[in-house]
């Protein structure tokens, strides 16, 4: 049967980028409903609309087997209370897009329990030059990552769950927030020894990501001074279409037919064309491909591990975390799975 998915939101994030990663899916999926507070009409590519549904009523989610959570914060206690009362919630999967609560909330609630399984709308790990280095990585053309940089390529919990999928790790031994040249800057150190920097305020247009590893570098600057085999990444840059390949040492990397699809849409269509909601686009359409085939990669308790460390280092400046499990989890992790 073909997976039936239900958004609940219907802002910014769903329009330019949740939507539009759905429809690319074309009909291996069907879009079972958008709801809202309030009424809304949201636009298709056909010019045609969806009006939103504004009940979070049981009834609206029979048979719906993905359910995207996309609201601001404030109200996501309301939107989970909703779901946990649907009679079929053990087959229904959640993807919390906004996987954000009070440290309150967190403390004294289970509201992740009892569904088939819950994870977070983490694009960027999906991302197509996320992945070109995650293969590059596990292929041993660098050897194992020493040292990770993201220089105004991430952005608060985003940039920790890049960091943790290129170094493969689910944790962090500590972080270190200090100021350099006047642009915020993470130290970390992953659970399994990668060291790591994150260099803020984000520019995607001119920032750099690079991994430097025990026998190679890979990086999207040419000029990056790395020790060993060097590898360049492409990041797109027309702006004139849907989907340019990404590509490594100069050879574009295939597409798939979802990609394929998606170069059917009306580019006009997109309230962002810029080239890394168009990127997200296509992370945000993989993650839904893994969900549907069982393949979770970032669930919740990925996603309050993040949220917690950053909030941890951005209150105080730094932040600890100790192993656990021989060294394949760890003590805050432990405690957030119990809560989750």
């Amino acid at each position: 049967m073909t997976p039936k998915i239900a958004i609940v939101g219907a802002g910014t994030r769903v329009r330019s980028t949740v939507l539009p990663a759905i429809l690319a899916l074309g009909d291996t999926v069907e879009l079972a409903g958008i709801h809202s507070r309030k009424p809304r009409a949201v636009p298709l590519p056909d010019g045609s609309e969806v009006q939103t549904i504004t009940s979070l009523e049981a009834k609206h989610f029979d048979g719906v087997d993905i359910v995207i959570v996309a609201v601001k914060p404030a109200a996501i206690r309301k939107v989970l209370d909703a779901l946990n009362a649907v009679p079929g919630k053990k087959t229904m999967s959640v993807v919390m897009d906004t996987p954000p609560l009070r440290l309150s909330d967190l403390i004294k609630s289970r509201m992740f329990r009892g569904f088939k399984s819950v994870i977070v709308g983490e694009d960027w790990i999906k991302l197509s030059p996320i992945l070109a280095i995650r293969d590059l990585v596990a292929s041993g053309a660098i050897g194992d990552p020493k040292r990770i940089t993201l220089d105004r390529m991430s952005y608060r919990y985003h940039g920790l769950a890049t960091l943790r999928a290129l170094a493969g790790s689910r944790w962090f031994r500590s972080m270190k927030a200090t100021t350099k040249n006047g642009k915020a800057t993470y130290d970390i150190v992953t659970g399994n020894g990668v060291r790591c920097v994150t260099i803020m305020p984000r520019d995607y247009d001119n920032g750099v990501i690079s991994v430097s590893g025990t026998t190679g570098w890979v990086s999207n600057d040419p000029g990056f001074d790395g020790e060993g085999t060097g590898h360049v990444l492409g990041f797109p840059q027309d702006p004139s279409g849907w989907h340019q390949p990404t590509t490594l040492d100069g050879t574009p990397l295939p597409s798939d037919p979802v990609e394929d699809h998606m170069a059917s849409l009306p580019l006009a269509y997109l309230e962002d064309p810029s080239m890394i909601n168009r990127l997200k686009i296509r992370g945000y359409a993989r993650l839904i491909e893994d969900l549907i085939a069982g393949e979770v990669e970032y669930d919740i308790t990925d996603g309050l591990y993040d949220f917690v460390a950053t909030t941890v280092v951005e209150r105080l400046k730094r932040f600890r975390d100790f192993g656990a499990g021989g060294g394949q989890t760890s003590l805050l992790r432990a405690v957030l799975a119990r809560r989750g």
